[in-house]
């Protein structure tokens, strides 16, 4: 009877053992589709699981779980001068990835962007212009190219230009 519980209790133990070890090792693939542009996507899938993926044909290798982005760094070519793009957040649909066992998940980043205009009130007279660039899967960029200020214009609706500019850093 001895020899029987003590078998029993070490199948519990290598049971209770072998099973995360092998949750740990299933893993999938993710495929980054960045419209065209060079990324770079940073995930964080647990409190020491980090992973870096790059925009390639090809999938990369990760744990089947669910990660979170971290960072995301695209570099797009305008007119042949190549612009960055970082984001910390909010992702938008992307904000939770989640990774299945032996399968390609397919992430979207990038282009096209939305560049939604925000207007602040600064005291009496004084009127602050800002702008926020979204991605087509809702994430949140901010502009690093400090080289070129982006530029704008504000008409009205016939068309007539009523003040133009470059934007300020700062």
């Amino acid at each position: 009877m001895k020899k029987k519980d003590i078998l029993i209790s070490l199948a519990i133990i290598a049971v209770s053992c072998g099973l995360p070890y092998f949750y740990t090792r299933r893993t999938g693939y993710i495929q980054v589709d960045a419209g065209g542009s060079h990324a770079i996507l940073q995930l964080r899938s647990s409190l020491f699981g980090h992973a870096t993926i790059r925009s390639s044909p090809g999938s990369a290798v990760v744990r089947a779980r669910v990660h979170r982005p971290q960072h995301l760094q695209l570099s797009i070519d305008l007119k042949g001068r190549r612009c960055l793009l970082s984001s910390r957040g909010p992702w938008g649909e992307n904000a939770k990835i989640d990774v299945k066992n032996k399968k390609t998940t397919l992430v979207k980043f990038g282009p096209p962007f939305l560049i939604q205009p925000a207007i602040h009130k600064n005291g009496p007279d004084i009127r602050l212009i800002d702008f926020s660039i979204i991605g087509r899967a809702g994430e949140k960029y901010q502009y690093s190219d400090r080289a070129s200020k982006p530029k704008v214009r504000i008409v009205d609706e016939q068309g007539k230009i009523l003040a133009s500019g470059r934007f300020q850093f700062g």
